[in-house]
């Protein structure tokens, strides 16, 4: 399972001030996609990755969101040791189907 294109723009605001450049070639030629949950409302995906320059915590700013065809959506970054959690949720809009990562929201950062 590989990253989605509006996933990869998603990681690349919310980690910009926090990774270098060459950091981040590192980490997106070596991750590994674990696990993906559909909760009903969104959803969350484990990205396994075995770089040591990740601090533990919780990203929620800057605010980025995604819209697709009456689909709006919020995301939140959680940082462990060992992996990167992309949580997506509905802000409002149509339901969100279980193929909600096969969407092709367009990314806007408030």
């Amino acid at each position: 399972m590989k990253l989605r294109n509006y996933e990869i723009e998603v990681l690349k605001v919310m980690l910009d001030d926090r990774i270098t450049i060459d950091q981040w070639n590192r980490f997106v030629l070596n991750y590994t996609i674990d696990d993906y949950d559909y909760t009903g409302v969104g959803y969350f995906l484990k990205i396994i990755h075995n770089q040591s320059f990740f601090e533990q915590e919780t990203i929620s700013k800057p605010v980025v969101t995604g819209k697709f065809e009456g689909c709006f959506v919020g995301f939140i970054l959680y940082i462990e040791q060992g992996y990167i959690c992309i949580e997506c949720h509905n802000w409002g809009g149509k339901e969100l189907s279980e193929n909600v990562r096969d969407l092709d929201f367009r990314i806007d950062v408030e």
